[in-house]
């Protein structure tokens, strides 16, 4: 094996069914997706650094939350997880779940 190919295999992303990254810091949005998120993307350092969001089409939202109930209950169970390891501040918690709750998602 050549030290480029050991350096791509250890830099490795491992994702989960729905293209986001396994591991590291947990949020809603990323336990509870509503798009594919990357911390990948080509082009100039300032796009490497933001990344890449490609949202979810309709079939695949409806698939994954079938009803807004379901996917509010996952949010907000998803939050409760991210705010008790200290990912997500109280306050900041509140505005997120309202997004969640406002939401077209699984309408």
């Amino acid at each position: 094996m050549s030290m480029q190919e050991l350096r791509e295999r250890l830099s490795a992303i491992n994702k989960d069914a729905n293209g986001n990254a396994l591991g590291g810091i947990r949020t809603p949005q990323v336990d509870v997706p509503v798009a594919t998120f990357t911390g990948q993307q080509a082009g100039a350092i300032i796009c490497q650094l933001f990344g890449s969001t490609t949202p979810f089409d309709a079939a695949k939202l409806a698939s994954l939350y079938p009803t807004h109930k379901a996917f509010t209950s996952a949010y907000s169970k998803a939050l409760k997880r991210a705010v008790k390891a200290g990912w997500v501040l109280k306050p900041d918690a509140k505005l997120i779940k309202k997004w969640a709750v406002d939401s077209s998602v699984g309408s």
